[in-house]
């Protein structure tokens, strides 16, 4: 479908568009129009048919005609009259064999077209089909995910009272707050209560429950007691930790103490009768128990290791034990009051990355995701190339794409036009091209879920690369499509909703959903790059480099498109942003899968997603409606938890 427009005026760098183009694969939209292609084209089919019926008819009747007339000459019987009606009858018959030839040939073309039509609509409904299922197969993921088993890891001695009354009194709103973020949880706890090595009840355990109150009154008859030297018995702790009925999907370990495991190399205690088990505790490797842990007895699950950092005397054993290759990430906990956010943060991590996990699988396991095609191979070369490393990189000329500006919120609701983007020395310049030179590093930098980024340079014009406003990061999807038609789509698809995004950003930076002291937000503007247009495996998402430097904060996931936050990071702004793009858009899309880096006073942010109620645009990251509210019931639940909601 093509749609003239006006010129328009862009930066001085990017003077205009020509014509504009509808991009989305929209597949049950197009499956509605290749089947309404296939409808008429069987109308005209059987239109043509009558008419090749027709001239048959007619060949057969002169036929006889010209039977009869011959039957005539041949008894010298005919007329005058008939002897001309036999001359014309040989130019009439030669003109019908022509128009039944032709008509032969129509009616197999367009029967071919039919069939083309109909293998159209066909692979669009299956697209259509396949996203459905992708859809559920991730949603079954997360539900999978939010089945959870949690082990409390507890030193019980004299100092820890306070610790493990925040245990009992706190899981109530571990469960809540975690459920406000994902609807379907379903929770297991357990308690592993340890002491040290000569105490009488050097340990107390309780198997996993889906009873908290069960979990309470456990916890509540707990008693800090015991203790003789400064080391605990953390490894016999690990090992009755292993020993629990593990068997949820998400796993997640709570060790929560004030002094190391037994063993000179974990802690450096030098007096005396500091350690009365200088080389562990007997009988028990520690190491080998966390490796058992985090891997063999659990590897039908995700197991993450938490430790809650009171203080810094088990700062050396934690690092040994990530040395070891079984690291716990870390959370502060110096004061009790703290676990409740440090657990709700943990099990949410958990969870995303189990249904990370489950996606990986899922793929390895030959289950189809959407562009699931043809993966690509690399190697990644982190370093951008140097001049002398560009001066022999090759280089071709290109098309370069881009979506037609946005003026309301209206124009959300149908695929954004784009066009041939035209280059000029300024806006006003008469002197314009449609081709420029492109050069791209040969390896990528980096990889994400679905694409690769590369380094690329794009020329002044089709002679020089010279220009400093060249340097860009062009990124290609790692697998690519057989047909060229949904391979441009893909890209194009891409480019919408980085445009989508940023228009949306630019409405919140001015609005008054934005509080003075939050940043603003902005995303990188995306072209598509063409080198050419006819064949797959030759086009780029173009966008500028982050702007990371020393004052600018490392790049960052923020949160994703399933409803998880990044806690760590989390930030205001970045959280009205989100409600906003569904509040402005009156629910039909939001964006999300927030990334990139803080740079003063706002957020310069990538590779965004849209979800949105129709499953059919914006490629295989919208996940639809279900997961909309997924996404703002976390939304809202972590502004309330940070005391953001007024």
């Amino acid at each position: 479908m093509h749609h003239l427009s006006t010129v328009i005026d862009l930066d001085d760098d990017w003077a205009g568009v020509d014509i504009w183009e509808d991009p989305g694969i929209l597949a049950a939209e197009e499956a509605s129009v290749a089947e309404k292609e296939a409808s008429g084209i069987k109308a005209k089919l059987k239109d043509e048919e009558e008419h090749y019926e027709a001239l048959a008819e007619r060949v057969r009747g002169q036929m006889g005609e010209l039977t009869a007339l011959l039957e005539k000459v041949k008894l010298s019987t005919a007329t005058k009259e008939e002897m001309e009606r036999l001359s014309k009858m040989d130019a009439e018959l030669e003109l019908l064999k022509a128009k039944i030839a032709a008509s032969k040939s129509s009616i197999k073309s367009q029967n071919d077209e039919m069939v083309r039509s109909m293998s159209k609509a066909k692979t669009y409904k299956l697209m259509d089909a396949t996203k459905e299922t992708d859809v559920r197969t991730v949603l079954r993921f997360v539900r999978e995910a939010e089945a959870v088993d949690l082990a409390f890891v507890l030193d019980c001695t004299g100092s820890m009272a306070r610790y493990i009354e925040a245990a009992k009194s706190s899981i109530q709103d571990i469960a809540r707050r975690v459920m406000h973020t994902n609807p379907d949880l379903n929770l297991r706890v357990a308690v592993v209560g340890y002491r040290d090595i000569s105490d009488a009840n050097r340990f107390e355990v309780l198997d996993f429950t889906t009873s908290i109150n069960d979990f309470e009154s456990f916890v509540a008859k707990l008693v800090a007691e015991g203790g003789a030297d400064a080391p605990e018995d953390v490894a016999g702790a690990i090992q009755k930790t292993n020993g629990l009925s593990w068997n949820q999907t998400s796993r997640v370990v709570f060790l929560i103490c004030d002094y190391p495991c037994h063993g000179t190399k974990y802690h450096d205690y030098t007096y005396p009768g500091d350690d009365y088990h200088p080389d562990g505790t007997p009988g028990i490797c520690i190491e080998s128990e966390l490796k058992m842990l985090k891997t063999k007895v659990h590897e039908e699950g995700e197991m993450d290791l938490y430790f809650g950092r009171i203080n810094n005397e088990c700062d050396k054993m934690i690092r040994c034990f990530g040395e070891s290759g079984t690291p716990f990430e870390i959370c502060a906990l110096d004061d009790p009051q703290k676990l409740t956010k440090a657990v709700s943060s943990g099990i949410r991590k958990s969870i995303s990355k189990s249904v990370t996990a489950s996606r990986s699988r899922s793929r390895s396991d030959g289950v189809t995701l959407m562009e699931d095609e043809n993966t690509k191979a690399y190697q990644i070369c982190e370093a951008m190339p140097t001049r002398d490393e560009w001066d022999h990189i090759p280089h071709s000329k290109a098309d370069f794409l881009c979506n037609k500006p946005i003026t309301s919120i209206n124009d959300l609701k149908a695929p954004l036009l784009f066009g041939v983007l035209r280059w000029g020395e300024s806006a006003s310049s008469t002197t314009e091209t449609k081709t420029r030179l492109l050069q791209r590093a040969k390896n990528p930098f980096a990889r994400g879920e679905s694409r690769l980024a590369y380094y690329g340079r794009i020329g002044a014009d089709t002679t020089s690369l010279s220009s400093p406003k060249s340097e860009k990061v062009l990124k290609e999807f790692l697998k690519s499509s057989a047909s060229a038609e949904v391979d441009r789509k893909q890209y194009l698809s891409q480019m919408e909703v980085s445009t989508i995004a940023n228009f949306l950003a630019q409405e919140y930076n001015k609005s008054g959903s934005r509080p003075d002291h939050c940043p603003k937000i902005r995303f990188l503007n995306v072209i598509v790059v063409e080198e050419d247009s006819a064949r797959v495996g030759n086009r780029f998402c173009a966008e500028d480099i982050l702007p990371v430097d020393a004052a600018t904060s490392g790049f960052t996931k923020f949160s994703n498109n399933t409803g998880y936050w990044n806690e760590d990071e989390i930030n205001q702004s970045l959280l009205l942003f989100t409600r906003f793009t569904l509040e402005i858009t009156d629910g039909y899309l939001m964006v999300t899968d927030l990334q990139g880096v803080r740079n003063g006073d706002e957020y310069v942010l990538t590779d965004p997603a849209l979800l949105c109620k129709d499953k059919t645009r914006f490629g295989g990251t919208n996940l639809g409606d279900e997961f909309m509210k997924r996404c703002m019931d976390s939304t809202e639940a972590m502004l309330e938890e940070n005391g953001w909601d007024d």
